[in-house]
């Protein structure tokens, strides 16, 4: 016997024992993947021995890999076999939690990004065991994917992912968690799911009060619920015991991950790394800013550049309507881009598919694409230490670190670090809204009093008291600050000279929108100490400007035009991502949230006074759609950009009374003769 066939066999010999022995089965797992992607050397006659080490770890969807299969593993393979789920067979820890769930337990589960937890959602939904569905997802783009990935039971499920659609008698609800808050009269819900669970603490996302928020709303409907995240060791043990939840925490590994110190951080070793790799990479760097400027230094410095004619057709559709100057055009060219919160969502998407799909090879990215979509890397190299200006937890980089491999893709990802690893963070998760001892006020004046701890109470007391503004006023406009609220409220009561300028409807004037803008900016904006620019808009005069401005132009791409007119030394570069920064997360959300803030208080405090009162609702609802109608601004989310979206309003017939399902099966028979080969995919889609 050859010496590497004698080697092999005393390895396996040895695994055997430790994974008997439940002595380091991580490192077992970790070993047997290796195994599994070398599988094409290993000798037919240790096939077997490697099948059953398989059988022993619960690695078996990873059975299927071998034409031969013993009576054991057949045996194994076909009890884990989903019951929903014809295809899909469980790994053991997969089709426990599965059990659970089935015998109606409530789940909270910790696990790596490879363990496959969004399986379980769709099992759920296919059993068809509930009438009503809530999914939390944390992003968009998610919610785009998994509505994608469970239309295919539309026929027993209504998929609701717009505040403007209505249920019927069995639904799925998809949606952020400022979606889930503004639907209006949700009906009764039989089970939820929140993803990336780990965002309800205060510490990890900017926008936990709402998630908080929202967890407490859907706790009072049902107590049925599956919670997944990343691996974490504790959270409050006194929520598990309320709530007669399971909390399962697992280091069950799919895809080994490799790590590797990538050596000094400079720019020529990250290049020299890139190229040395030779499958699809993805690069985290810190921001909008350094994700565009080291994908372009590495297109300037590489040493194999390769040109391609894979992304032409988004890069005719940029050249149209966008410009044509955009360093992501010469990137696509070579097979580079970057993705960041900045980018136009149908953008967005397009170069995640194109990576998946092997026509990007480098994506650098930051924590949108991250803590988004499913992506297909084989490697990650973490080239900066901070998300934004905060250092990376260790949440972050678990995160990072989890998008090498893919399970039947890649067996096998590597991490390629160019920082150390965080030390300081937490393990444990709290749950502000139980807990309450970190709970903002925006937060703690959407508990019930019963459910409000003595400390809480009197904090809260305050607020429900005071005789500026009604507590119901201040619930009503959740997550936003209750102080300043209450100070505006005030600051209208004292100066009523403010009235003849807050008391407009439909479209406010340029002087009543520069005194909204300034109220706005001074008490509602939240603002950390010493920011002084909040996504793009650094001032009230900045937020007037640019709302005149995006009113008169309507569409993302003549706001650029008009915005590089009047900064003309302005790279665009820079202006594409300040001016879809301005669309995303001020004209689509903030602006519109805000102007409705100030449109219930204004109507309060004037109502009280008998003064001539303003409504706000048309324009905020203008705003917020990109003065496009209701369901055809939907489209946006989906996918579809809009100018596209108002190129469709001409060709089906649109009718104001029409819905958003109706809108999309008036599309999906809509000749596309008169649209781009980019704009017929992003339709196709649908």
């Amino acid at each position: 016997m050859a010496t590497a066939q004698v080697d092999l066999f005393f390895r396996l010999k040895a695994l055997s024992q430790e994974i008997s022995e439940g002595v380091s089965l991580k490192d077992a797992r970790s070993e047997l993947l290796s195994m599994l992607e070398n599988l094409s050397e290993v000798p037919v006659p240790y096939h077997n021995i490697i099948q059953d080490l398989l059988n022993k770890v619960g690695f078996y969807p990873y059975l299927g890999k071998f034409e031969n299969l013993d009576f054991r593993a057949v045996i194994n393979q076909e009890f884990h076999r989903s019951e929903i789920l014809e295809d899909y067979v469980l790994h053991r820890e997969q089709f426990l939690v599965s059990e659970m769930l089935r015998q109606e337990k409530s789940v909270i589960l910790s696990a790596p990004t490879s363990f496959g937890k969004s399986l379980l959602i769709e099992e759920i939904v296919a059993s068809k065991k509930y009438k009503n569905i809530v999914i939390i997802e944390p992003t968009l783009a998610l919610i785009d994917e998994v509505r994608n990935r469970l239309k295919k039971y539309s026929e027993y499920y209504k998929i609701i992912f717009s505040k403007n659609q209505k249920p019927e008698n069995n639904n799925i609800f998809l949606l952020t968690q400022e979606r889930l808050i503004e639907y209006p009269d949700l009906p009764d819900i039989n089970f939820f799911v929140i993803d990336e669970f780990y965002k309800l603490d205060l510490d990890t996302d900017e926008r936990s009060d709402t998630l908080n928020h929202a967890f407490y709303l859907l706790l009072k409907k049902t107590r049925n619920f599956y919670l997944l995240g990343p691996p974490i060791k504790t959270i409050p043990t006194d929520f598990l015991n309320r709530f007669d939840c399971e909390l399962r925490l697992t280091d069950f590994e799919t895809v080994r991950v490799n790590f590797q110190n990538a050596g000094k951080r400079e720019a020529k070793n990250l290049f020299k790394l890139l190229d040395s790799l030779e499958e699809q990479t993805l690069i985290y760097c810190k921001g909008p800013g350094s994700s565009e400027t080291n994908a372009k230094k590495y297109l300037e410095k590489t040493s194999k550049k390769v040109f391609n004619n894979y992304n032409q057709d988004v890069i005719e559709w940029i050249n149209e309507n966008l410009h044509k100057d955009w360093s992501l055009v010469t990137l696509l060219q070579y097979g580079i881009a970057f993705h960041h919160g900045g980018l136009p969502r149908h953008i967005s998407r397009y170069l995640v598919e194109a990576f998946n799909n092997r026509k990007i090879k480098y994506l650098f990215c930051t924590t949108t694409l991250i803590e988004g979509v499913n992506t297909s890397a084989k490697n990650i190299v973490v080239y900066d230490e901070k998300k934004g200006d905060q250092l990376l937890s260790r949440f972050d980089l678990r995160n990072i670190a989890g998008r090498a491999g893919r399970m039947n893709q890649y067996l096998s990802g590597n991490v390629y670090m160019f920082v150390s690893n965080p030390t300081t963070d937490s393990d444990h998760v709290d749950i502000p809204w139980f807990t309450q001892d970190s709970a903002s006020d925006s937060l703690l004046v959407q508990i019930d009093e019963n459910d409000l701890t003595p400390p809480s109470r009197e904090r809260v007391r305050p607020i429900s008291q005071n005789t500026d503004l009604d507590f119901s006023i201040i619930k009503g406009n959740s997550n936003v600050d209750p102080s300043g609220q209450i100070k505006l409220a005030s600051a209208l009561r004292s100066d009523l000279s403010l009235n003849e300028l807050l008391a407009w409807s439909q479209n406010p004037t340029y002087p009543q929108l520069k005194k909204s803008c300034e109220l706005i900016w001074e008490f509602l904006v939240r603002k950390s100490e010493g920011q002084r620019v909040v996504d793009g808009v650094f001032s009230a005069d900045q937020l007037t400007f640019i709302t005149n401005i995006y009113r008169t132009k309507k569409f993302p791409s003549l706001l650029l035009q008009d915005y590089l007119i009047k900064q003309p030394n302005k790279k665009v570069d820079d202006a594409i991502s300040t001016v879809m920064s301005w669309v995303r997360k001020w004209f689509e959300f903030r602006m519109p949230k805000m102007l409705m803030t100030l449109h219930s208080i204004q109507e309060a405090v004037y109502n009280d006074l008998d003064l001539p009162v303003g409504n706000y609702k048309y324009f905020a609802s203008e705003l917020e759609h990109g003065f496009l109608p209701p369901s055809i601004s939907t489209l946006r989310e989906m996918g579809i950009p809009a100018e596209l979206g108002a190129k469709i309003v001409g060709k089906i017939g649109f009718k104001a009374d029409m819905s958003i399902d109706d809108v999309i099966k008036k599309i999906k028979v809509m000749p596309l003769n008169d649209f781009s080969s980019f704009e017929k995919s992003l339709i196709q889609k649908l």
